[in-house]
């Protein structure tokens, strides 16, 4: 900082090290924390199939992996439930918030949102994902509009397209 004119000697610099540090193992605490677990409960009624879970507005922060700088953005979770069992929805916000507490591409964090889904015993999920990259927004083309959206698909919304229209209407509206 000297060497750009600046006294870091002065109070409002001084601790400024150590904040950053402490504001650096906030922003990667996912890649020391266990991972939570997405606990399944059986439902209390047969699920049909067409039936659809919503999980929407799931807010997260994150740092791009090239310029470790701020994402900060939405997820939404539709998912194509098994018959008898449904994941705890507070589960699904806590899994998303972990996965994005580490250096990320939005493309791979998508992708990883919906396989953990899966992997809990979906038969079937859509991802949305929206956000904005201070890397972006600051540095390089300097436009804070420029929003990012990708999407994932698997399992049975992959291969049914009318439940994946009735998912990405759900995620959309």
């Amino acid at each position: 900082m000297r060497k750009y004119g600046e006294d870091v000697e002065r109070p409002g610099l001084r601790e400024t090290p150590e904040r950053y540090a402490r504001a650096f193992e906030e922003f990667l605490r996912g890649l020391k924390e266990p991972e939570p677990e997405l606990k399944v409960f059986d439902s209390e009624y047969e699920l049909g199939d067409n039936d659809l879970i919503v999980v929407k507005d799931i807010s997260f922060s994150s740092l791009c992996e090239h310029h470790l700088l701020p994402i900060i953005g939405k997820v939404t979770v539709v998912y194509h439930p098994q018959r008898d069992k449904v994941i705890g929805l507070s589960k699904i916000p806590r899994m998303v918030k972990w996965l994005a507490k580490r250096p990320m591409l939005q493309e791979r964090f998508t992708a990883k949102v919906a396989d953990k889904i899966m992997e809990a015993g979906a038969r079937g999920v859509y991802v949305l994902v929206k956000a904005k990259h201070s890397c972006v927004a600051t540095r390089g083309v300097e436009d804070p509009d420029v929003e990012m959206v990708t999407e994932a698909v698997r399992g049975t919304l992959e291969k049914d397209q009318l439940l994946l229209q009735r998912a990405w209407r759900l995620a959309m509206g």
